[in-house]
């Protein structure tokens, strides 16, 4: 029964160092942030925190993990939204858009992970899931190239890119106040958006 006590006493102070963690590094940004001030808020020392993570960037990977796994469960339950191919496009980028613009967790993603000193292990499963944020969007393009709907020569894995990229240029200009000074609705300027690109992969162009 003690050592029941003291696995859960261990998993709690775990959740208290994590939360105090994402709580400085939006707040502070990666840059700034000290394992002092995490430890502070966490009500730990900071050598307990080593105890659990090597450095920073350790502690830093794990929590940025959890945020690449959230996002990607939102990209995946808005591609298996009934509709078209366009359609699917459509829901994938919004929710994409969505998540960037009202969560604060995203700013984590802006950090390279080549720049993190973390063990292979955790590594590897952050590029995995940095991977997968692309290859949910490329599965529905190779679906619609199997379908016939899309153009057979486009590269897959290139529109992906290019939409991630649009939309991530997007959010920065409606950060930036960019939209409201031109009136313009996002649903409206994302549909309009990959209406320009998806005619120009497209075997039968739709109409804006």
């Amino acid at each position: 029964m003690k050592r029941a006590r003291s696995r859960e006493s261990k998993q709690e102070r775990l959740n208290d160092i994590l939360y105090a963690a994402k709580t400085v590094f939006v707040k502070k940004r990666y840059e700034n942030a000290t394992i002092r001030e995490i430890a502070r808020r966490a009500r730990v020392t900071p050598a307990t925190i080593y105890l659990y993570f090597k450095n920073k960037d350790e502690l830093f990977g794990t929590i940025l993990e959890d945020v690449q796994v959230n996002l990607n469960q939102v990209l995946v339950n808005a591609s298996e939204t009934p509709g078209s191919i366009f359609d699917r496009f459509f829901t994938i980028l919004k929710a994409y858009f969505e998540y960037t613009l009202h969560e604060e967790e995203p700013y984590l993603l802006e950090v390279r992970i080549a720049d993190l000193e973390i063990s292979p292990v955790l590594r590897r499963r952050l590029e995995h899931n940095h991977l997968k944020t692309y290859k949910i969007i490329i599965s529905v393009a190779k679906e619609g190239i199997e379908q016939g709907i899309l153009l057979p020569e486009i590269d897959a894995p290139s529109v992906a890119y290019s939409l991630i990229g649009i939309v991530d240029g997007l959010y920065y200009a409606d950060k930036d106040g960019d939209f409201a000074l031109y009136n313009l609705g996002t649903d409206d300027v994302l549909r309009n958006f990959l209406t320009y690109l998806y005619n120009g992969i497209a075997c039968e162009p739709i109409k804006i």
